[in-house]
């Protein structure tokens, strides 16, 4: 069981977006942050998720440092050990299950973050780990309207750099005394003697057992130690020191790594938004652009969005509706300079000559991979690795196109009953290609390689809802009945090779011989759910809500698949009551109180089920065990208790 409690500020706004639905905040008694368009278009994000860090109180966001993925989100902290933890995604309505960076921020209405068990407790499994329900923006009335916005900005890094030996002649220093004392203490060497070794040591390669960092990047005068008794630098040591190997002198120079490796990025967006319409139809259009360059090279993203949103008033009890988007979006991510904050300050970036120029060969600049191409010398940490020209020569692309429409209908009958039918399609395609060049480190290893893969994702949801509303003196009554299906289609397809030719002009699996790893697959996932929700008001001042969902899950074995879940709260007005003293203080305070149980399956597909992979046998199709399924696998329940004095 999870228990919250809080005392918080609200803010009053008429309506709220809800489950399946709106409603008037004040009748609201579970736990809601919302967040407005205003505040969303003052940040400079990617994806309007991203506008709810720091915004939204019990919220917690872990950005990573890929570029272009989805931060990891926990609400009121984590709700399971081994199912999923993120929350449930709803686009105007309806369930979404595509890449966060396919929404244009510019199309947001408002954000509304359903946090405790009697919020979201109709989406059932799925909203176990809290809801966010994002609300796009919808067609004025009147005269054709054009808004038209551009933004620019810089990507800089705002991550903290601790405090770090950035020095080269610290660090020397550092692992002088750790040699020092180790030669003192373990080997019981005299102190003398263990300053003379500690000084030959410190540079020897990792490879002679000594604990030498395997590069001497300072010149010390002859006869002269690098680290005196003292602990401290010499003071006659230069940096830039002169090493001879095969024939060719070398100058071993210290390097930022990080400095070189990123970089500020810039950021351009331009947005159009276009929309009008009279008593019975309306019509919104919003087209957008982004284009942004992240913090190191070869990371940047470009996006295209369109979207279409119209409302007609068929009849007098008829509504209905549609919301159609297209977005195509190209990923390059390269994020392997980030780790050079771990490479000590002593190691060069670069490859030089006698005279300290960076060296140059057919593909750009000399790197230093650390496996004895410079002067002869290895690198004990990442050695045969180079961080910044994997950015530089690496490809990891995503190209993606998304397409999404959505249709409603709406029916009022019988004067207190309203029918609405919901449903909505939503395609994703991706083409990834992945690369390394064949001339470089491991990667030479191989001769370089290609990978490809192709992934299509296809969500489909289905609603109908019954809504009953009637207001006697009073007392207010609000009913509502629900069924909802969804199904996920997953296909996947990839191949790699080995041994490229012509790298940097041809990335595909055509521009390499050597066969690799092939492969395909296809996975579905469907959810359905039967729900109810009651809520009664009386004088605006008291109110109750109960709420069911019976929810089936593809996800376990059969006779396992359904659960209940529910949930019930209350909410008082205490301000409205006439014993409440009056004061420009406090214009309202209410205490709401709420429990509810939710169930969660995201543990994956087929897991109740014994698993195995197809291999060769000797060209005979084998079947190779892969996992133990168990059909007693079901719903992880979980409680959640919460209760919240609100005022303004």
């Amino acid at each position: 069981m999870t228990v919250h409690l809080a005392v918080k500020s609200e803010m009053m706004d008429e309506v709220m977006v809800v489950a399946f639905g709106k409603q008037k905040r004040e009748s609201f008694t579970g736990s809601a942050s919302v967040l407005s368009a205003d505040a969303i278009s003052k940040q400079q994000v990617t994806n309007p998720i991203e506008a709810l860090d720091g915004l939204v109180t019990g919220l917690q966001m872990t950005q990573t440092n890929s570029f272009g993925s989805d931060p990891s989100i926990l609400i009121r902290g984590i709700g399971s050990i081994n199912a999923s933890t993120a929350p449930l995604i709803v686009l105007d309505g309806l369930p979404y299950n595509g890449y966060w960076n396919d929404i244009n921020p510019a199309d947001i209405q408002n954000i509304t973050v359903l946090k405790d068990a009697a919020s979201n407790a109709l989406y059932g499994a799925r909203g176990a780990n809290g809801v966010i329900l994002i609300t796009t923006k919808s067609a004025q009335r009147g005269e054709t309207r054009v808004n038209i916005t551009a933004k620019w900005g810089v990507n800089t890094d705002g991550r903290i750099q601790y405090d770090y030996i950035d020095n080269p002649g610290e660090y020397y220093a550092a692992h002088y005394t750790a040699l020092r004392n180790y030669l003192v203490n373990v080997k019981k060497q005299n102190p003398g003697q263990a300053h003379i070794n500690a000084n030959r040591y410190i540079g020897e390669s990792a490879s002679e057992g000594h604990g030498g960092l395997g590069y001497m990047v300072y010149n010390v005068p002859a006869g002269e130690f690098l680290i005196g008794t003292n602990g401290q630098l010499n003071p006659n040591a230069v940096l830039g020191n002169r090493v001879a190997y095969q024939g060719r002198i070398y100058t071993l120079y210290p390097d930022n790594w990080l400095e070189n490796g990123t970089r500020n990025g810039f950021r351009q967006e331009y947005n159009v938004n276009i929309t009008g319409g009279n008593d019975r139809y309306t019509i919104l259009g919003n087209f957008g652009y982004l284009k942004e360059d992240g913090l190191t090279y070869g990371n940047d993203f470009d996006r295209i969005s369109a979207r279409i949103k119209t409302d007609y008033q068929a009849y007098d009890f008829l509504r209905i509706g549609g919301n159609a988007s297209y977005n195509h979006t190209v990923t390059n991510v390269q994020s392997a300079a980030f780790g050079t904050t771990y490479t000590a300050p002593i190691y060069p970036l670069f490859i030089r000559d006698a005279d300290g120029n960076i060296m140059s060969d057919a593909h750009g600049l000399s790197y230093d991979y650390g496996n004895g191409v410079n002067g002869g010398l290895t690198r004990p940490v990442d050695t045969n690795y180079n961080p910044v020209q994997n950015d530089l020569l690496s490809v990891n692309n995503n190209s993606s196109n998304a397409f999404s429409i959505q249709g409603y209908a709406t029916a009022d009958f019988l004067k207190y009953f309203k029918l609405t039918v919901n449903g909505s399609v939503y395609v994703t395609e991706n083409r990834m290609n992945t690369a390394y060049d064949p001339w470089y480190g491991y990667n030479a290893l191989v001769k370089g390689g290609v990978w490809v893969g192709h992934y299509r994702t296809t969500d489909t949801n289905y609603q109908q809802l019954l809504n009953f509303n009637h207001v006697i003196g009073m007392h207010s009554i609000d009913v509502l009945l629900g069924h909802e299906y969804s199904m996920r289609s997953q296909t996947s397809l990839s191949a790699d090779k080995k041994n490229v030719a012509l790298y940097g002009t041809n990335y595909e699996l055509s521009g390499a011989i050597i066969n690799g790893d092939m492969g395909s697959d296809i996975s579905k996932y469907n959810v359905e759910g039967f729900f109810m929700r009651a809520q009664y008001d009386y004088d605006n001042r008291y109110f109750g809500s109960v709420s069911f969902r019976r929810d089936g899950s593809s996800r376990f074995a059969p006779g396992h698949r359904w659960g209940n879940f529910w949930s019930v709260g209350g909410a008082w007005i205490m301000t409205k009551e006439e014993w409440f003293p009056k004061s420009n203080m406090v214009n309202m305070l209410k205490y709401k109180i709420s429990y509810g149980e939710q169930g969660n399956d995201g543990i994956g597909n087929y897991r109740y089920t014994d698993r195995y992979n197809i291999t060769n046998s000797n060209n005979e199709v084998a079947f190779v065990f892969s996992s133990k399924g168990n059909r007693n696998i079901t719903w992880e329940t979980v409680g959640s208790f919460n209760t919240i004095i609100a005022y303004i």
